[in-house]
C-alpha cells in the first residue's frame, strides 16, 4: 500500500470518529459533517539551538499564536481534533513568509532532531511515548512530497480546544556542542480531522 493510501485511510478513520452517523463509534464527540475538515493541521514551531536538547509543543490552551516568525496553527477553544498523524519538518528561514520546509536539515548537525524520540504529554499522562523520530526523515534530492516527515499514529487520539496540557515532547542527543545553520525552526505538525464548534 502507498503513503498516500495509507494517510487518505487514516482520514478517513479520523472521519468516521467524529460522524454522527456512524454506527460502530462510541465517542461522545460528534460533528456534523458540514463542520468536518479533512485534511486540517495543527502547527506549533520553535527554534532549533544549542540552548537544550529538549522542545516541548504546546498544544493545548496555552499554546502560543502564530506570527511573524512562528508558524503556528491553534485550535479552537470549542473546536475537536482526531489527530491521525504527526509531521516532523525544519523549517529554514527567519520569517514565516520566506522560510522552506523540508524533511531534512540543510546540513548534517542540522538533522539533530531525527536523532531523537518523541513523546505526548495529554493532562498528566504520558500515553504516547518512545516514538524514533528517524520514521520521519526523507532526503530524495529535489523531489518533494505531502507527507514528507510524516507518520501515522494508532489509535487515534482525540483532544478538545479545552484540554488543559496536550505538549509534543522531542528529546534530541546532546546539542551544545554542535553549530546550526542560522534560522532553522523545528516545525511540528499534528494531522487532524478538524470539528469546528458551530452555534445551536
Amino acid at each position: 500500500m502507498s503513503k498516500e493510501l495509507v494517510f487518505f485511510q487514516a482520514q478517513r478513520m479520523a472521519y468516521e470518529t467524529l460522524n454522527p452517523s456512524n454506527p460502530s463509534g462510541q465517542q461522545k464527540f460528534k460533528v456534523a459533517p458540514t463542520s468536518i475538515t479533512i485534511p486540517a493541521t495543527l502547527i506549533q514551531e520553535l527554534p532549533l539551538t544549542t540552548a537544550t536538547n529538549q522542545l516541548t509543543f504546546v498544544f493545548g490552551t496555552k499554546s502560543p499564536n502564530g506570527s511573524a516568525s512562528l508558524n503556528n496553527i491553534i485550535l479552537g477553544d470549542n473546536d475537536i481534533a482526531v489527530v491521525y498523524g504527526v509531521q516532523l519538518l525544519i523549517g529554514q528561514g527567519a520569517t514565516v513568509a520566506t522560510r522552506i520546509y523540508r524533511a531534512y536539515g540543510p546540513n548534517v548537525q542540522d538533522n539533530v532532531p531525527y536523532n531523537g524520540t518523541l513523546s505526548f504529554q495529554l493532562e498528566s499522562n504520558v500515553p504516547v511515548t518512545n516514538i524514533d523520530t528517524l520514521q520521519f526523515r526523507k532526503e530524495d534530492g529535489t523531489n518533494k512530497d505531502q507527507f514528507d516527515g510524516c507518520a501515522v499514529i494508532n489509535p487515534l487520539r482525540i483532544i478538545t480546544g479545552r484540554i488543559s496540557t496536550f505538549n509534543v515532547i522531542l528529546n534530541m542527543p546532546d546539542v551544545s556542542t554542535l553549530v546550526f545553520t542560522p534560522n532553522l525552526f523545528v516545525s511540528m505538525r499534528l494531522m487532524i480531522a478538524l470539528g469546528q464548534a458551530v452555534a445551536v
